[in-house]
Protein backbone atom coordinates (compact mmCIF):
# COMPACT_ATOMS: atom_id res chain seq x y z
CA UNK A 1 0.00 0.00 0.00
CA UNK A 2 1.05 3.30 -1.21
CA UNK A 3 2.16 5.85 1.52
CA UNK A 4 -0.37 8.29 0.47
CA UNK A 5 -3.31 5.62 0.21
CA UNK A 6 -2.20 4.85 4.13
CA UNK A 7 -2.13 8.71 5.01
CA UNK A 8 -5.81 8.83 3.44
CA UNK A 9 -7.09 6.33 5.07
CA UNK A 10 -5.68 7.46 8.36
CA UNK A 11 -7.69 10.75 7.65
CA UNK A 12 -10.60 9.10 7.19
CA UNK A 13 -10.20 7.07 10.41
CA UNK A 14 -9.66 10.74 12.20
CA UNK A 15 -12.40 11.95 10.45
CA UNK A 16 -14.95 9.24 11.81
CA UNK A 17 -13.60 9.34 15.29
CA UNK A 18 -14.39 13.29 15.54
CA UNK A 19 -17.68 12.47 14.13
CA UNK A 20 -18.42 9.95 17.00
CA UNK A 21 -16.59 12.67 19.49
CA UNK A 22 -19.07 15.39 18.11
CA UNK A 23 -22.04 13.29 18.70
CA UNK A 24 -21.46 12.95 22.19
CA UNK A 25 -19.11 15.63 23.42
CA UNK A 26 -18.82 14.60 27.29
CA UNK A 27 -15.99 11.74 25.66
CA UNK A 28 -14.18 14.80 23.70
CA UNK A 29 -10.60 13.38 23.68
CA UNK A 30 -11.60 9.98 24.74
CA UNK A 31 -10.54 8.10 21.32
CA UNK A 32 -6.78 9.85 21.61
CA UNK A 33 -6.86 8.54 25.39
CA UNK A 34 -7.76 5.04 24.31
CA UNK A 35 -5.04 4.48 21.39
CA UNK A 36 -2.44 6.26 24.02
CA UNK A 37 -2.71 3.92 26.22
CA UNK A 38 -3.60 1.16 24.18
CA UNK A 39 -0.29 1.78 21.89
CA UNK A 40 1.59 1.94 25.55
CA UNK A 41 0.44 -1.28 26.31
CA UNK A 42 1.50 -2.87 22.66
CA UNK A 43 5.10 -1.41 23.28
CA UNK A 44 5.39 -3.55 26.54
CA UNK A 45 4.32 -6.61 24.56
CA UNK A 46 6.84 -5.81 22.22
CA UNK A 47 4.22 -5.86 19.40
CA UNK A 48 4.88 -5.45 15.84
CA UNK A 49 4.61 -1.62 13.81
CA UNK A 50 2.00 -3.53 12.02
CA UNK A 51 -0.26 -4.86 14.75
CA UNK A 52 0.32 -1.22 16.89
CA UNK A 53 -0.50 0.38 13.55
CA UNK A 54 -4.21 -1.99 13.70
CA UNK A 55 -4.65 -1.17 17.36
CA UNK A 56 -4.38 2.81 17.24
CA UNK A 57 -6.82 2.45 13.95
CA UNK A 58 -8.98 0.32 16.06
CA UNK A 59 -8.73 3.12 19.10
CA UNK A 60 -10.03 5.72 16.41
CA UNK A 61 -13.16 3.53 15.23
CA UNK A 62 -14.29 1.34 18.63
CA UNK A 63 -17.11 3.77 19.65
CA UNK A 64 -18.21 4.17 15.92
CA UNK A 65 -21.58 2.43 16.80
CA UNK A 66 -22.45 6.18 18.45
CA UNK A 67 -22.96 7.66 15.45
CA UNK A 68 -26.20 5.87 14.29
CA UNK A 69 -27.89 6.18 17.97
CA UNK A 70 -29.90 9.11 19.26
CA UNK A 71 -28.42 11.35 21.20
CA UNK A 72 -30.64 10.46 24.32
CA UNK A 73 -29.19 7.35 24.90
CA UNK A 74 -25.47 8.83 24.89
CA UNK A 75 -25.97 11.21 27.47
CA UNK A 76 -27.20 8.65 29.83
CA UNK A 77 -24.60 8.65 32.56
CA UNK A 78 -24.19 5.85 35.29
CA UNK A 79 -25.42 8.24 37.71
CA UNK A 80 -28.34 8.27 36.64
CA UNK A 81 -28.82 4.12 35.68
CA UNK A 82 -28.13 3.59 39.78
CA UNK A 83 -31.18 2.12 41.26
CA UNK A 84 -32.30 4.13 44.62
Amino acid sequence: MSVALKKADEATLISLAQTIELKDPYTKGHCDNVGRYALLIAEKLGLTEDKKQEIKYGSWLHDCGKIGCQKQFLTIRASSMSRK
